[in-house]
């Protein structure tokens, strides 16, 4: 064990209370992240911009993707809608040609 001189130590406890603020803020973060993609993934439909923001591309990529039958869109009262089960099998088939 190493001995601490007695004047050190308040800055080391320092050192400890900001290592524990940053592991806390990220640990934070990251159980946001998870519950808004929980809150996404648990709905049977989303929306237009629901489904470019979950695949990471621009909405006019979306429209061109339905437009060439790689994705389907349903619309409900008057509104488009796209399945969450189609976009998975979207990700798991390009997946699987990479």
């Amino acid at each position: 064990m190493t001995k601490v001189p007695f004047e050190e130590i308040p800055s080391m406890l320092l050192v400890i209370k900001e290592t524990q603020q940053s592991i806390q803020k990220q640990l934070a973060d990251w159980q946001n992240a998870v519950s808004q993609n929980l809150q996404t993934t648990q709905k049977e439909f989303l929306t237009n911009e629901e489904t470019a923001n979950f695949l990471s591309i621009d909405r006019t990529t979306l429209w061109k993707w339905e437009k060439k039958g790689l994705i389907l869109s349903c619309q409900i009262e008057g509104r488009k809608y796209y399945k969450y089960e189609d976009i998975r099998n979207l990700l798991n088939s390009t997946q699987r040609k990479s």
